[in-house]
């Protein structure tokens, strides 16, 4: 599996042309599910869905949020499919697997005080200033309709 994932990291690095921190959370998903692997005495060309399903209910198990979970699975997908397409295995075993449902958060809304003072912010003495106001209360005003509105009344 080293040469594999040398491999799959070159091609995610050279070809991909993947940034840094996406690299990095690549291999710390992907040394981990080897650690994992080994741990059982898996062979990664030899792992079936039910070994992926049983490393998802381990890392629930140990705490780990969806959001992580769902990165990671995404992580060996990627590798999975890889050696797929490189003739390494016959049969994908992250194809039917599916990530844990991600909770959406609501976004924070700004009170009016926090508007108004977000809007006193640039100073008008210079053109970097005045520009910064102009785009602040364009972003502000165009949210949606009522917001308009409501932007109106703090003018």
């Amino acid at each position: 599996m080293d040469r594999q994932l040398k491999y799959f990291f070159n091609f995610l690095e050279n070809d991909k042309k993947l940034s840094e921190n996406t690299l990095q959370s690549y291999k710390r998903d992907l040394k981990q599910f080897k650690r994992y692997l080994e741990e059982y005495g898996l062979h990664y060309n030899r792992v079936k869905e039910e070994d992926i399903q049983n490393y998802i209910k381990e890392m629930q198990e140990k705490g780990k949020k969806a959001s992580s979970i769902s990165r990671c699975i995404a992580s060996i997908r990627s590798f999975y499919q890889f050696v797929l397409k490189n003739k390494k295995i016959k049969v994908d075993p992250t194809a039917n697997i599916q990530s844990p449902k991600i909770e959406k958060r609501t976004p924070n809304v700004l009170t009016t005080k926090e508007v108004e003072l977000l809007l006193k912010q640039p100073d008008n003495v210079d053109l970097k200033g005045i520009r910064d106001k102009a785009m602040l209360e364009f972003a502000y005003a165009t949210r949606n309709e009522s917001n308009r509105d409501n932007f109106i009344k703090y003018r």
